[in-house]
């Protein structure tokens, strides 16, 4: 019986001691344990490719049935998910290395094979095809969310403009005049989530990048407290910033303001009524450091380590249900764009404090 953990190879070959010596080999091989399958001809191969569930395809270039780069081509296009190896003369390596531009993992010359080097073909093979189609399909993640985010921008401007119209036609007492800003509030909500998702795909994509520039906090952070003046005000919170004169970052300017809106706008979600939110850079060593730091519910230490996964359990985030966790992965890729990272700390009851590098301004 085959252990189930065994390596499955289906090799296509159609010379005998070809067949023996690289069988060999594979048994030689210390490390891995392998189930082998064979066939003479391409078609008999390919057609037990359904019931030998291979894990790898070692594939002669010439074989009766079928020569040269039609060879790799017929079995690409009959077994695209399998990772095959070529195994070549020295006459086919031009052909070889055409068919690894098309997709096959690699090639090998029959006549310079070793147990090691099949071993590690093999293996290097399977990994490479794991990672490619990892690679896909994040690519098809990132295209969906971009796609379905710019489809979902105007069916929600609709509601709000149809809901601030419905709003200013309602007077005063009428009951409906509350549901009407609830269908406001959650479609700017939506509004908002559609374009984190967005900037996230862009990001990721590398549609969007940075544009750094020097930037003075002293400069920069007066007129954006001052932009949360009405926010603070209301939820009756303090928000205070301190930088030391000259004092400059490398960083893109709308990133920058993008991630301090983000951090600040988790601080004043989660501070409580007269409770104070501090913003300071300063430089260290050859990096500047800005730190967020609110007198908020906190979290618990062991939880931290969650708030950058993109898809860590939403019961482990401060937000309680009441958020989503995007800004902080949209925080963390600005971050990256610009050379820069981020950490945080806290403790439950204890308020939180995002401290985050970007290179120093020149």
């Amino acid at each position: 019986m085959v252990n189930r953990t065994a390596i499955r190879v289906l090799l296509i070959e159609d010379d005998p001691e070809d067949i023996e010596l690289l069988q060999r080999y594979l048994r030689d091989d210390a490390r891995h344990e392998y189930a082998i399958g064979t066939a003479e001809r391409l078609e008999e191969g390919l057609a037990r490719l359904d019931s030998f569930k291979a894990d790898v395809l070692l594939l002669d270039i010439s074989l009766p049935d079928s020569h040269g780069i039609s060879t790799f081509h017929k079995a690409f296009s009959r077994a695209p998910d399998v990772p095959i190896v070529l195994l070549t003369g020295m006459e086919d390596e031009k052909l070889a290395l055409e068919a690894v531009k098309s997709g096959a993992q690699d090639y090998l010359n029959k006549r310079e094979v070793s147990s090691r080097v099949i071993s590690r073909a093999i293996s290097y093979a399977i990994w490479r095809k794991k990672a490619e189609d990892l690679l896909k399909r994040e690519a098809l993640h990132r295209e969906f969310i971009a796609n379905a985010s710019h489809e979902l921008r105007t069916p929600i401007a609709a509601i709000k403009a149809s809901a601030e119209t419905l709003g200013r036609s309602l007077t005063a007492p009428n009951p409906d005049r509350e549901l009407v800003r609830i269908i406001e509030s959650q479609a700017e909500r939506l509004r908002g989530l559609v374009e984190y998702l967005l900037d996230l795909s862009m990001l990721e994509s590398g549609q969007r990048p940075a544009l750094p520039e020097s930037i003075s906090l002293q400069a920069f952070l007066p007129e954006f407290v001052a932009g949360f003046g009405l926010l603070a005000k209301k939820k009756k919170v303090k928000i205070d910033w301190k930088a030391p004169p000259g004092f400059k970052v490398w960083i893109d300017r709308s990133h920058l303001d993008r991630i301090l809106q983000n951090l600040v706008d988790n601080a004043i979600k989660f501070s409580p009524a007269g409770g104070e939110i501090h913003i300071e850079g300063k430089p260290s060593g050859e990096v500047g450091l800005i730190s967020v730091r609110d007198s908020g519910v906190g979290m618990p230490k062991d939880q931290i380590p969650l708030l950058f996964q993109e898809f860590a359990d939403k019961a482990a985030r401060r937000t309680k249900g009441r958020g989503t966790g995007l800004g902080l992965l949209l925080v963390k890729g600005l971050l990256g764009a610009n050379g820069g990272r981020i950490e945080a700390a806290s403790s439950p009851g204890k308020g939180m404090t995002f401290t985050f590098t970007v290179p120093l301004g020149r």
